[in-house]
């Protein structure tokens, strides 16, 4: 009798493990199921509003060294991470999170640098010195605004990845799903755009091309093998996916490299750039309105390779153009 116990105990007992794990793969469905449909469906907001959220980073740098010269502060060091954080890291989150505020947020920052250089006194110079200064900057094989655009639109870039996983940050200036404008669409372009601006293509444009060529594909290499890692990381994880954005197994850092590689054996540098990006924006409209391409991308199955990636593959033709826009 007491084994006959036992034994209903242990059948008991596996059911209601059985249950509880059965229970525990629906909420986990559920889960991801809430978490993807987090980042569907946005369609952006308006233009102006993009432009004054990213118009607080330069005025940010321009307060942080307006501040510094007026503490005498070294570049590095603690007075200097502390200047970063407070002129710089904190108006970009807050113009993130709050940018119905942007607009007041730019006049603080415009009004206390203001007032920090004429409380300097000497440190505003004439005309003719400003346009040395300006002159011999531009001449300089590194270029001191660039490395302060890529610092900032990689701050930007990280505080936006970090918060759009949170209610805090607006859905508006999430990705949109399919037209529209938002924050991270911008910073996606921003991000291609930098790499352009260093790339081979723009440093060195009298390189012979199997050279350049192949600084470009090593330059892509540790962009592949993070590709390639984050997608197995992805599905081992069971990551929630948004297929509509890059594809089933695409993702940004494929694109990055792609773009690169491509547009290396695709060489135009100068007013040629400038020229393919203006012909490749407006041809890829022409043939995704005149083609049913559009209507392709959008709304085809995915049933091989090609369609299950279609987003991120043929997304790479309309960032080549961004490319070429920041090698010209």
């Amino acid at each position: 009798l007491k084994q006959r116990v036992s034994l209903r105990t242990r059948v008991v007992s596996w059911r209601s493990i059985g249950k509880d794990s059965r229970k525990g793969l629906r909420m986990g469905d559920e889960y991801k199921a809430a978490k993807e449909a987090f980042y569907q469906g946005h369609s952006g907001g308006s233009s102006l509003e993009i432009q004054l959220i990213t118009a607080v980073a330069p005025i940010s740098l321009f307060l942080s060294q307006a501040v510094g010269i007026s503490l005498s502060s070294p570049s590095g060091g603690p007075v200097a991470a502390l200047l970063a954080t407070l002129c710089t890291t904190l108006p970009l989150y807050a113009s993130f999170v709050a940018p119905q505020h942007a607009v007041h947020i730019l006049a603080a920052q415009l009004l206390a640098a203001t007032l920090v250089i004429f409380g300097i006194g000497n440190g505003v110079r004439s005309t003719a010195r400003a346009m040395e200064s300006a002159a011999d900057v531009l001449n300089r094989p590194h270029k001191p605004f660039l490395v302060s655009y890529r610092g900032t639109m990689m701050l930007a870039t990280c505080l936006a990845i970090l918060a759009v996983d949170f209610h805090a940050f607006p859905r508006r200036l999430a990705k949109t799903e399919t037209f529209g404008v938002s924050l991270m669409d911008a910073g996606v372009g921003s991000v291609l755009l930098s790499q352009a601006t260093v790339s081979p293509l723009a440093r060195k444009p009298s390189t012979a091309m199997p050279k350049r060529f192949l600084s470009a594909l090593l330059s892509s290499t540790p962009l592949l093998l993070i590709g390639s890692v984050r997608l197995w990381g992805t599905r081992a994880a069971d990551y929630h996916e948004h297929a509509s954005e890059y594809g089933v197994h695409w993702n940004f850092f494929f694109t990055l490299a792609g773009v690169s590689i491509l547009c290396n054996l695709a060489p135009l540098t100068g007013w040629r750039a400038a020229m393919g990006a203006a012909a490749l924006s407006v041809g890829y409209e022409c043939v995704l309105k005149a083609t049913g391409l559009e209507d392709w991308v959008l709304n085809a199955a995915r049933v091989d390779l090609i369609s299950a990636n279609r987003e991120g593959m043929l997304g790479c033709v309309g960032y080549a153009s961004v490319f070429y826009a920041g090698v010209a």
